[in-house]
């Protein structure tokens, strides 16, 4: 998926607008997630909120998500080494620049 949103994003993009649901998400997240995390996700409390914003998230339709989807995994169109003020990087490992 990297690689094609890399390469043709705009295929990419409509790959997963045809079938991407909240199910399927839920499922990705139930069977990808850290195992720490499939239990947060799973507690009693959260569980149903977290699916009733799936659904909700999810009802227009998954061109929003797809679109998102894309903007995640596409190549950024400049380098951070070129970024010349502070900014930070969120997202598995924090790294800070400038």
């Amino acid at each position: 998926m990297v690689e094609l949103a890399g390469s043709d994003a705009a295929i990419l993009e409509a790959q997963i607008a045809q079938f991407a649901i909240a199910d399927w998400l839920w499922q990705m997240i139930e069977t990808k997630s850290a195992e720490q995390d499939c239990a947060y996700y799973a507690r009693g409390d959260l569980a149903p909120h977290y699916r009733a914003a799936l659904e909700a998230g999810f009802s227009p339709g998954a061109a929003g998500y797809a679109r998102d989807t894309i903007l995640a995994m596409a190549p950024w169109p400049f380098r951070l080494e070129d970024v010349r003020c502070p900014l930070q990087i969120g997202g598995g490992k924090s790294a800070q620049l400038g």
